[in-house]
């Protein structure tokens, strides 16, 4: 993970399990080089995808995300289905302990 993908002030250690985002795989000098972030936004998107469940099945949409990565993150969301609070769906308490 690149020092620019990494959360400020977190640590980690071998063999920690953590949640991360692949950006992409390249060719390395070793072979294959799996690229992967703690910082980008597409962690926050995929958390949410898979926390809750109206925006896995596409009735919540993300439209929008501002985060400071370990501190805080706004999230914009829309529905495109009418009756779904779109707020509702995902201030559930699952989602909002999120700590990313």
């Amino acid at each position: 993970m690149p020092p620019e993908e990494q959360i400020p002030n977190e640590k980690y250690h071998l063999n920690q399990r953590l949640v991360v985002y692949v950006l992409e795989i390249k060719d390395g000098l070793k072979g294959e080089e799996v690229v992967v972030s703690r910082a980008n936004n597409g962690l926050l998107e995929g958390l949410f995808k898979r926390e809750v469940p109206e925006v896995a099945q596409g009735a919540v949409e993300i439209k929008a995300i501002e985060r400071e990565p370990g501190n805080r993150a706004k999230i914009a969301v829309a529905s495109n289905q009418s009756g779904i609070d779109p707020l509702e769906a995902v201030s559930d308490k699952k989602a909002s302990e999120f700590r990313l």
